[in-house]
Formats: structure tokens, sequence, C-alpha cells
């Protein structure tokens, strides 16, 4: 797709700090390819409280912009204007994410149960964490996770390093080394109640070498392979965990995401961490831009 096959696009510019250099880049290059027929009427920023770059751009152009609070981290933002707004657009309802963030409030034992497992890995100084999604809507998930847990937490050296894995594709490849390495490390296994419900049953199965998949959905055989997985790490001796959705609705997705979110804000607390900021991250952003000011142009 080019620019030029949008017809009449609204453009949602979202970063939090205002100066994310990816964002601004691209903006700059719309503007540069004359994308944006009318700042006003055609562009919306979302960007924290403070003040930034693309704050004092929209002002000047009497652009739409919203913006959450600036101790709010980015990760974080997922319930506020910067994920809400796609959510809506997107044709999910913003009652039922409600009401799975409120339904996460309520779920003290479930958020402790997860902080408790994250400090037994640090404690223990496990190196690696594995996050393993059996079903590709949650791959996203996942990688979600990964940001929320290592930006969060990664700031002193014994938490472990989450590392998502797709299911069954990594079972076939990543899956031999982590056979052949030390127990120390825990592998989460998420997925969805209702994934045995995908599919339609196999009635005839010419081409899998018995009739052990007849009558099986794919949900079915995706469930048997993340069991067979999760049992054969067991059986060398590695940690394993569940977190299974109810389902893949909006409000099964927010409850989840909110209850990792309380389970990472509590272990951030229980190891004297501030989980909401991110001072690794703001490094390697000065760096790049400490890079372009000095690099010679061809």
């Amino acid at each position: 797709t080019e620019l030029k096959d949008f017809k009449n696009p609204h453009w949602l510019v979202i970063s939090k700090s205002g100066s994310t250099l990816e964002t601004t880049s691209v903006l700059d290059y719309l503007i540069q390819e004359g994308a944006i027929s009318n700042f006003k009427s055609s562009v919306t920023i979302v960007t924290d409280d403070s003040k930034n770059v693309l704050a004092d751009w929209a002002k000047a152009q009497q652009v739409e912009h919203l913006s959450f609070p600036n101790q709010l981290g980015g990760r974080f933002s997922v319930f506020s204007e910067v994920g809400l707004i796609t959510a809506v657009f997107s044709g999910l309802s913003a009652d039922s994410i409600q009401r799975g963030i409120l339904a996460a409030k309520n779920s003290k034992s479930l958020v402790e149960c997860i902080s408790s497992e994250l400090l037994r890995a640090t404690i223990q100084n496990e190196p690696i964490n594995y996050v393993w999604s059996y079903c590709e809507k949650l791959q996203v998930f996942s990688f979600w996770l990964q940001q929320l847990w290592a930006e969060s937490l990664g700031k002193i050296p014994n938490v472990p390093f989450p590392v998502p894995l797709a299911g069954p594709r990594d079972q076939h490849s990543v899956l031999q080394q982590i056979m052949n390495t030390k127990s120390d490390r825990t592998h989460w296994f998420i997925t969805s109640a209702d994934l045995v419900s995908l599919g339609q049953p196999l009635k005839n199965v010419p081409t899998s070498g018995g009739n052990f998949t007849k009558g099986r959905r794919l949900g079915d055989i995706l469930q048997a392979e993340l069991l067979g997985t999760k049992n054969a790490i067991s059986e060398q001796g590695q940690k394993t965990n569940s977190f299974i959705l109810e389902s893949l609705s909006p409000e099964a997705l927010s409850y989840s995401m909110m209850i990792w979110m309380q389970a990472i804000v509590v272990t951030a607390k229980a190891l004297g961490i501030n989980a909401f900021d991110q001072p690794g991250v703001e490094q390697a952003k000065l760096n790049a831009k400490a890079l372009l000011r000095n690099l010679t142009l061809a």
C-alpha cells in the first residue's frame, strides 16, 4: 500500500514522551510527502501531559491533543487514551474492557500468586523465564508482557529475562536447546480455555499416520502439543506455570492484562524497584539521537 492509496485518512500519532524518534520521524515524513491535507481535521496527537515536542507542535497547528498522566509508563498506558481509542475504533466494547479491569482489581489471590512466582524466580537467580503462547492471537499479548516485565523489573541483575515463544512453532526448534539446559528456569504457558473448540472435527485422516487425530479439532491437537511440551519440560526438572484465559474476548484480555500489571507492580515494590521508570531505555534513546547529530550525511 502506498500513501496515495489512502483516501481521507485520519492519523492517530501516539508517543508517551512526545519525542519518540520513530514516531516523530514518520510524522515528519508524512508531512514532507503531503499525506496530511489538513492538520487540524486529519491528525490527533496522544502524549503524556508533560511539555514535549509533539504537544507543542499540536498546539501550534491547532491539532487535537489528548494527554494522560506523565507518571503512567508507556507499557502501563494500555487502558488510557493510548489503547482505548484504537480498541474502540477497532470495534471492541469499552464496557467489556472496563468489566475485565474491574474484575481483575478483585482478584487479589491471583495477583499474589503470580507475584510470588516472580519473586521466587528472582531470589533463586533464574536467568530466563520463557513465555509460551499456544494461540496466535496471544503472541502479541506475550510480547506486551515481555515489555511490561523487562522494562518494569529489569533494573537489578537477578530478575529473570522474559523470552516469548510461540507454540507449536518453537517446540520444533527452540525446545531442543531448552531440553539440554540447566533446570534453573521457569516456563509460563499462556493459552485460552476455548482453544480446544478451534476448527472442525477431522472426519478423514489419510495423512496423519493413524486414527489418533480422527474426530479431533485443530484446537485439540494444539492443546495436546501444549501439554506434551509442558510435560516434557517438567520431566527435565524445569518449572512450569499455566496462565489460562477464559476466552479471547475483550473482557478476558483486559482482565488478564490488568492482572499482570498489578502483579508486576507488587513484585517491583517487594524488590524495592520503581516499576514506572526505564533508565536503561532512556540511555539508548539519548545515544541514538547523539549519533544522528554527529552523523555525516552523504
